[in-house]
């Protein structure tokens, strides 16, 4: 996770600046496992390795939230943002209350989000998810990736490739068809990037 961590930092800084300047600060084990303390489960190691790396994402007003994206429709939210949403959560009495086993990571600013499963008892145990209410063809939470780590090994491809890239305005676009490959063949579990492949064959 480290050595992709590091190979994350360096394509950002080579393919999306903007955004690299934008991330926060990384924090400690003892910083995150404070913070952490009260939610039902600890946060798994991957987890721990990304805040370890980055603190998130600063965003600015009046600036597209496409160009705080990581990947498209995934901006890396700071940990303090993600915890106060799981605890929301947990409180929440409303149908479309979050699982208690899901932690958020990533958001889109258009109310979708990317959640991986904390509980260590969980047979999905360090999948992550896609949370949409919009597509009608996916279930409302989407297998998105076998492990944190395929993930980011993904997105390192995409932007290497890229498939990623930015836009005169820093709006971060994709190549589509070859974003759907890429993430399916590093995750062949995903029942989304399986959904999207077919599309766009």
């Amino acid at each position: 996770m480290k050595e992709l961590l590091s190979q994350l930092d360096v394509v950002l800084k080579k393919k999306n600046v903007q955004l690299y300047k934008r991330l926060g600060d990384p924090f400690t084990d003892d910083s995150i496992d404070q913070m952490s303390k009260e939610i039902k489960f600890s946060l798994p190691d991957e987890v721990k390795d990304l805040y370890k790396w980055k603190n998130g994402t600063f965003l600015v007003d009046n600036v597209s939230l496409g160009s705080f994206w990581l990947m498209p429709l995934n901006t890396f939210n700071d940990l303090k943002s993600n915890l106060y949403h799981y605890n929301q959560s947990a409180i929440s009495n409303s149908d479309n209350r979050i699982p208690e086993n899901l932690f958020p990571i990533f958001q889109s600013g258009g109310g979708e989000r990317t959640f991986i499963d904390i509980n260590p008892e969980s047979l999905s145990f360090g999948k992550l998810f896609f949370y949409t209410l919009s597509d009608p063809d996916l279930d409302i939470f989407s297998t998105y990736s076998d492990s944190l780590s395929s993930f980011l090994k993904s997105i390192i491809e995409c932007y290497e490739e890229d498939i990623f890239f930015c836009e005169k305005d820093g709006f971060l676009s994709s190549i589509e068809k070859r974003e759907s490959q890429i993430f399916y063949k590093h995750n062949p579990g995903a029942n989304y990037w399986r959904f999207y492949c077919k599309v766009y064959s």
